[in-house]
């Protein structure tokens, strides 16, 4: 389980909060009660390759929510995706 500490705990404790990482869960950082950010270990091999699943998470998450957004309107019918393709294809032609 992840160990929890406020924004201000970690200014106040930052070497001893991220040296707790190295030996446990991740830290997750908090402000006014809500999570913002999440520190873990890694190691220098792993850096950029964790980095990218966080951002394969957000990504993910992003499309799941856009999916069920989408799934709560009716689809567009043929004349409404035309009209939006010769929007974007006129402002790529334009230059905006």
């Amino acid at each position: 389980m992840a160990s929890y500490a406020t924004i201000r705990e970690l200014q106040a404790r930052a070497s001893a909060l991220i040296s707790a990482t190295d030996k446990a869960e991740p830290l997750i950082v908090t402000s006014r009660g809500k999570p913002v950010a999440i520190l873990a270990a890694v190691t220098p091999d792993e850096a950029d390759e964790m980095a990218l699943a966080v951002e394969r998470l957000r990504s993910y998450r992003a499309f799941k929510r856009l999916q069920q957004a989408a799934s709560k309107r009716p689809a567009p019918g043929l004349a409404a995706i035309n009209t939006l393709v010769a929007r974007v294809r006129k402002q790529r032609e334009s230059g905006h």
